[in-house]
């Protein structure tokens, strides 16, 4: 029989705990650049373990959880230290953390992209991510006559790695809730050996991201077969799954 020290009498939301009446804004400054990373990271950190919540993004193992009311009352918590995080990111830098499945993997994605005992990160690289800063801005708010003339005055821009994750105009569009129009423009823009080369830092090219976008697959799918040769989309086995989508 198991002892009383080892049955868990706690109730999902006592376990599980959801101190939403706080405002993280009061205790952590945007997180704006490289260079306040360290001071973000550390009243984060403190902003977090005050709300007994560190376990969600320190590399706690995450238990297994088969019970749904359990379940539930985890994902509400997690929800909640993701949401801290976002509120206190730029809105540049919130558009790169789109996608994270949890907590840690949002702080593990910010530790990557901002911290240099990971990577090294140059002037050149900065100089780079400010001088596309404007066309960066100009995909998300969907503003094509801006982003037209950055690319008529910067041809390269089309094909440039505009944040520190190394996507380019057009993952941050097809990324971008609503920019099927973006994404049409840009690849007429370009040309098919253009597309095969834009990957991200992790290796997704802009084709990748589209099957996981899925509101912008049908625009992505319809341009490329009416712009990308046969013999391209053999080579690119996720364009050549989604023309038969």
């Amino acid at each position: 029989m198991a002892s009383p020290s080892n049955i868990n009498t706690s109730s999902p939301t006592e376990k599980y705990q959801c101190p939403t009446e706080f405002n993280v804004l009061d205790f952590v400054p945007k997180l704006l650049s490289q260079r306040d990373y360290k001071k973000w990271k550390k009243l984060m950190e403190d902003f977090i373990k005050k709300r007994g919540l560190i376990g969600f993004i320190d590399g706690t193992p995450k238990e297994e959880i088969d019970n749904q009311d359990y379940y539930k009352a985890w994902k509400r918590s997690d929800n909640l230290v993701q949401g801290w995080i976002l509120a206190t990111l730029t809105q540049d830098i919130r558009l790169d953390m789109l996608g994270s499945e949890t907590a840690r993997k949002l702080w593990m994605k910010l530790e990557e992209m901002f911290d240099l005992t990971s990577w090294q990160y140059d002037e050149e690289e900065e100089n780079r991510i400010t001088r596309y800063l404007p066309l960066h801005k100009a995909v998300v708010k969907g503003d094509w006559d801006e982003a037209t003339r950055i690319i008529q005055q910067d041809p390269p821009a089309v094909r440039a790695a505009i944040t520190q994750l190394s996507f380019t105009a057009l993952h941050v569009a097809i990324k971008t809730e609503g920019r099927t129009h973006f994404v049409r423009m840009l690849l007429e823009e370009m040309t098919p050996h253009d597309v095969q080369l834009l990957v991200d830092v992790e290796g997704s090219t802009a084709l990748h991201w589209a099957a996981e976008f899925q509101s912008n697959q049908r625009a992505l799918q319809t341009a490329i077969m009416e712009e990308v040769e046969e013999e391209t989309l053999s080579v690119l086995p996720v364009a050549a799954s989604l023309v038969w989508l």
